[in-house]
């Protein structure tokens, strides 16, 4: 009976200071991200619902001891992120009475558009040891999360933007020099003259949306085209051409609308800047609404088409 008692002592002793130690653990990740906008991203506890697993309904509430705001899960955790530095912040998350202390840092790397994660944690050995067991890697996922999050176009730029294959390989087109003051108006004179072109000729497989491309020629003046694509080319007729492009060939398009043209092709230009893309050809507006609704329409839908190698 002694030696029974000494035994499940010993082993609830060895329980308590085993309960008591913690192990460390790290994991890597590269995003294709530069390092300000991942700092950013590590910075502001609001952003930890996108990717840290298990705050996604999250609330942020009032502050700790120190004043800093608190992210608290529906399910009772809590987290609490201090900034070390620019390039590091420590993050404590609180499970009842368990803590575990984490440190998460980006590391710019030479090419300056990619970003090393490193994240570490210190838990309970008993953690570890059920995340082996089940398969299950918390700090991993964490930075999965971090590289979808960052590398998601929609987030970083503020558009919804891809590279994708040409679509359209033979747009009908015509083309007409006008001052700024008249594009509208010269638009419409261009989709004009090709809808009255698909009327007589008929040319296989019109679509019903059309693209807008525009090149300065002088001080005041642009070279405005407008395409309508079409499956099969038909009879020629002046003041018409057929604008070809390969069908191996790529696009990288962006999705938004007509009043925040201006941000898409400054989102745009951006991301192939990131990305490494050169365009090919004149950038290409596809609306599917006439030139001349488009300026009481801001509202309506625009996608940016630029031909990239």
């Amino acid at each position: 009976m002694i030696v029974r008692m000494v035994a499940l002592a010993t082993f609830i002793l060895l329980l308590v200071i085993l309960g008591r130690m913690t192990t460390s653990v790290e994991r890597m990740i590269r995003v294709n991200a530069d390092y300000y906008d991942v700092s950013l991203q590590l910075s502001n506890i609001e952003n930890y619902k996108s990717w840290y697993t298990g705050f996604s309904d999250g609330t942020v509430g009032t502050g700790d001891s120190a004043g800093r705001p608190v992210l608290k899960s529906v399910t009772g955790r809590e987290l609490i992120v201090k900034t070390e530095t620019p390039s590091q912040v420590m993050v404590t998350e609180k499970d009842g009475s368990v803590s575990t202390s984490q440190t998460i840092s980006a590391i710019p790397l030479s090419n300056q558009k990619q970003t090393e994660v490193i994240w570490s944690a210190r838990m309970p050995w008993y953690k570890r040891i059920y995340h082996f067991f089940t398969g299950r890697d918390p700090l991993q996922e964490g930075l999965l999360n971090i590289k979808a999050t960052m590398e998601d176009p929609s987030l970083r730029y503020g558009f919804q933007i891809e590279v994708s294959p040409v679509r359209d390989t033979i747009i009908l087109t015509s083309r007409q020099s006008a001052p700024d003051s008249s594009r509208n108006s010269t638009l419409q004179l261009l989709y004009d003259t090709l809808e009255s072109y698909i009327t007589r000729f008929r040319p296989d497989g019109a679509k019903n949306y059309y693209y807008v491309t525009s090149n300065a020629v002088s001080e005041k003046n642009k070279e405005y085209a407008v395409g309508i694509p079409v499956s099969m080319p038909s009879l020629p007729d002046e003041g018409i051409e057929y604008l070809r492009l390969p069908a191996t060939g790529r696009v990288l398009t962006g999705k938004g609308t007509v009043g925040h043209l201006g941000e898409l092709y400054t989102a745009m230009n951006r991301y192939a800047n990131d990305q490494g893309l050169q365009k090919v050809a004149q950038p290409l507006e596809k609306y599917d609404i006439e030139p001349a609704m488009l300026p009481a329409h801001p509202e309506e839908n625009v996608e940016l088409v630029f031909p990239i190698y």
